[in-house]
């Protein structure tokens, strides 16, 4: 659970520092380094365009930020109570949405694509680590006194 709420915080941040950034109209360095302009260059050139850039943008942060949430309510309920349905529930939205980030910011120069690739691996032993706590938990109750 504790490595599952750290993902879930630095996911958080980083949709945080994304939606601050796109609501002052500043575009990421990483943007600025891919399209090859400054947000000052843009903004001079068509104010226009940046409300185009930056809307979904911050639809995209708004979303990861109400996913990590929705995760964390998960994490410290269903899941903390040993439903099933919650491992079932967390690991793979976790799982396909650090895929997909990882793929999106590996074509990115100077993307911050190992930090996604690190959460992904935290995840994977968060799944590890829940299977065989499951797996443990299985073995007490049929070998218990009550069996």
């Amino acid at each position: 659970m504790g490595v599952l709420t750290m993902v879930c915080g630095v996911m958080l941040l980083f949709a945080a520092e994304v939606f601050l950034m796109a609501y002052s109209q500043q575009l990421m360095p990483l943007m600025e380094e891919s399209i090859g302009k400054t947000s000052v260059e843009i903004m001079d050139y068509s104010p226009e365009l940046m409300s185009f850039m930056f809307t979904p943008i911050k639809a995209m942060s708004a979303l990861l930020f109400t996913l990590s949430v929705g995760i964390l309510i998960m994490l410290y309920g269903p899941f903390r109570k040993g439903q099933k349905w919650a491992s079932f529930t967390i690991f793979p939205m976790l799982i396909l949405w650090l895929t997909s980030a990882i793929v999106i910011y590996l074509g990115q120069p100077g993307a911050p694509w190992p930090v996604w690739l690190i959460l992904l691996i935290l995840v994977f032993i968060a799944l590890i680590l829940d299977y065989t706590n499951q797996k443990s938990g299985l073995e007490l109750i049929k070998e218990g006194p009550y069996a």
